[in-house]
């Protein structure tokens, strides 16, 4: 499974870069945390059964223009708990 794959499908990052260069990758870094949210939610489907669950995240169209640069960066699914 490839690195920027697995990034994508659990709302990671991935920072490679060059050794010369680690001292804006980190900056950039450190941008990125600061700047992060942590939405959470409560699944209306009470089944307990192991399936896997799809997630999507919308962001308002207007909020959306009106944010300068605003990246969603989010997982894709989650494993729903067994009982």
């Amino acid at each position: 499974m490839d690195l920027e794959y697995l990034a994508n499908e659990t709302g990671g990052e991935v920072f490679a870069d060059k050794p010369k260069k680690l001292g804006p990758t980190f900056q950039m870094l450190i941008d990125h945390l600061r700047s992060r949210y942590n939405p959470a939610f409560v699944s209306t489907n009470k089944k307990r059964d192991g399936t896997t669950r799809k997630l999507k995240l919308d962001v308002d169209p207007v909020r959306q223009k009106s944010q300068d640069k605003l990246v969603i960066k989010a997982r894709r699914s989650y494993i729903a708990p067994r009982s």
